[in-house]
């Protein structure tokens, strides 16, 4: 493959998975930068492919569920509840919001959300409340697509 058409491949999926899940675009470099520097231990080329895969699933996994809950709080969000407990009777509405990062609010909202959960639950006790899009974890203003947003208007 040509070098320019790879390195723009390369660049279209950072953007993309930048623009998905805020994070996955860093992870993605990280992790083609780890498998070229190991592309010599790795024979085939089909094979780097796969190990591509498999470690960008890992280190994506590892930031979203452990990293990223770190350093969002010096930005002033917290994650929303993953499932719903006997407390929280709050979870999202599908777990892709979840792995996609879209589930960070400020603690004032995240104190509320819990609060009117387990305020419905009191009233409907075999119902849980679900959540949708929340926000991402970083940077205000960045745009929730494909849901209209005023950042990019």
């Amino acid at each position: 493959m040509n070098r320019v058409v790879k390195y723009l491949l390369i660049i279209s999926i950072v953007i993309v998975l930048t623009v998905i899940t805020q994070i996955g675009g860093i992870v993605f470099l990280v992790s083609w930068l780890l498998v070229t520097f190991l592309h010599k231990r790795i024979r085939q080329q089909w094979s780097s492919k796969y190990v591509l895969a498999i470690i960008y699933s890992g280190l994506y996994l590892l930031s979203t569920f452990v990293i990223v809950p770190l350093l969002a709080k010096p930005f002033g969000r917290v994650a929303l509840p993953i499932w719903s407990t006997n407390t929280t009777h709050l979870e999202p509405a599908t777990f892709a919001t979840v792995l996609l990062n879209r589930h960070y609010v400020t603690p004032e909202l995240r104190e509320t959300l819990l609060k009117v959960s387990k305020d419905f639950n009191l009233h409907y006790s075999d119902l849980t409340v679900r959540y949708l899009d929340a926000c991402f974890p970083f940077f205000d203003g960045f745009p929730l697509l494909p849901h209209l947003s005023l950042a990019i208007m």
